[in-house]
């Protein structure tokens, strides 16, 4: 009868921490949620509920926007002055310049964003974490010096 009682107890502790494990987001080059890509409006929903994830994720859209806004004229300038000298044309300096500290402007608003993203989700599943109760089995010394099994929830 014990050894049913512990296996019950080792099965049911192995459940709830791999439950326990499956709400956490990521950011790879795109949102993930278990593995499985999600949109970006999912995610700004699920952070709703803490305040400073949901600051760093706007912030973050923010600087996504000002990146795209600056990079993409900018590429476009510096693109077509290069590709004007590559073809034999008398290219215009001040606009391959301008281009050129346009769009490399442009990339750091890009990578500043997705650190704003990775810092929102690491914010929320942080919080999460604090808030979840995650349930352990432990075998060893308890806390009145005898040997045994302590399962914490």
């Amino acid at each position: 009868m014990r050894i049913k009682t512990i296996l019950i107890l080792v099965f049911s502790c192995f459940i709830t921490s791999i439950y326990a494990q499956n709400d956490s987001l990521s950011y790879k080059n795109g949102f993930y949620k278990n593995d499985v890509m999600i949109k970006k409006r999912a995610v700004k929903e699920l952070v709703l509920t803490d305040s400073k994830a949901l600051a760093s994720f706007k912030s973050a859209q923010t600087l996504e926007v000002i990146g795209y806004i600056i990079g993409c004229p900018s590429a476009f300038a510096f693109g077509s002055d290069l590709g004007r000298r590559l073809g034999g044309g008398k290219g215009n300096n001040t606009m391959l310049i301008a281009g050129g500290i346009g769009t490399s402007v442009g990339v750091l608003f890009t990578f500043l964003s997705q650190a704003n993203y990775k810092k929102s989700i690491k914010i929320y599943n942080n919080n999460r974490a604090e808030h979840k109760n995650i349930s352990s089995l432990n075998f060893g010394v308890t806390s009145n010096g005898e040997m045994g099994f302590t399962f914490r929830f």
